[in-house]
């Protein structure tokens, strides 16, 4: 029976990362839907600048691998201000938005649609604002998913860690999914996220660049081994309290052991397009068993103390690294 995958992109580099990886399969198969496997997708941004249907970046061999509407979450158009104001009636906010007074100059710095920016709190106060709808598109997807295969999923989070889309909506996305598929040998979520580079482009790094990585990094951590218990932003529990928050986390970086780097924009997303094909299409024709071995923690420590960082994606080449 076909294996089926959903693969989401949060922010930019998610949804960079989805495009190359359509693309890819267009090549290969001169069609969206390969025999193989059972895949379908879903993009979260803050922007829209890449969810319009006639945008010529997803174009290839004369087609165009651009995303439904059913495949999109545009994480716009709350009114912010309203919601602070009566934050009472904003349960799965109010327990970490923090004062009004905090976000005052972060809203008035707002002009026209809002975007996250490289702020954490708001790309999260955003996502929290269509955690419903998020829900629902998630299960529409995994349904149409199993009515074509088994009842299994993997979950394919993919996301930077230096913006504030990506880096702030990412602990929450794991945790709705693994509180709606509680079960992670059947409903396995395996994290791809985008290490900040070290000397980024001229207007990149706007002042938290570098700390959102870090702080990222340090959730992950917390998260993974039961240390924080997020709050849940549907506003029907307090925290949640889950076992096995996520199977495993990939970290990639712009550049690898001998000193080579690429370009964060054009070239990451495509190597990290690559070996998403690598592992969900043309895992027949390889011997992946030792991968296989480390995504399921057949090795692992049960009591779990430890980062299920699975290695390093590097120019194609997957480096096992300590924790």
């Amino acid at each position: 029976m076909r294996q089926n995958h959903l693969i989401i992109g949060l922010g930019g580099t998610g949804g960079k990362i989805l495009r190359a990886f359509k693309k890819t399969i267009l090549q290969e198969f001169r069609t969206e839907k390969p025999d193989k496997v059972n895949i379908e997708y879903l993009y979260v941004d803050s922007s829209s600048e890449m969810m319009a249907l006639d945008d010529p970046s997803w174009k290839i061999l004369g087609k165009s691998v651009q995303l439904g509407k059913h495949q999109q979450l545009l994480i716009q158009g709350a009114n912010l201000s309203a919601q602070l104001e009566s934050i009472n009636n904003f349960p799965g906010i109010k327990s970490w938005i923090g004062s009004k007074e905090q976000w005052r100059d972060i809203l008035n710095s707002i002009v026209g649609e809002v975007l996250g920016g490289q702020k954490r709190r708001l790309g999260r106060f955003l996502f929290a604002c269509k955690v419903k709808e998020f829900r629902q598109q998630v299960q529409n997807l995994v349904r149409e998913l199993q009515q074509k295969g088994s009842t299994s999923i993997t979950f394919h989070i993919c996301s930077g860690l230096a913006g504030g889309t990506g880096s702030g909506s990412l602990i929450d996305v794991l945790s709705q999914i693994r509180e709606m598929y509680p079960d992670s040998r059947m409903h396995r979520i395996i994290v791809y996220t985008l290490l900040p580079d070290t000397h980024p482009k001229p207007n990149w790094d706007t002042g938290n660049y570098h700390a959102n990585g870090y702080a990222g990094l340090m959730e992950l951590n917390s998260f993974s081994v039961g240390a924080w218990q997020p709050h849940d932003i549907t506003g029907n529990k307090d925290r949640l309290k889950l076992q096995d928050p996520f199977n495993g986390c990939y970290l990639f970086y712009n550049e690898n052991e001998n000193g080579l780097s690429v370009d964060v924009s054009k070239d990451i997303p495509s190597i990290v397009a690559d070996f998403l094909y690598q592992k969900l299409v043309a895992v027949d024709e390889l011997s992946w068993s030792t991968l296989s071995r480390m995504e399921n923690a057949e090795n692992g420590d049960e009591l779990r103390l430890y980062v299920p960082i699975l290695g390093v994606i590097e120019n194609l080449r997957v480096a096992p690294v300590s924790t």
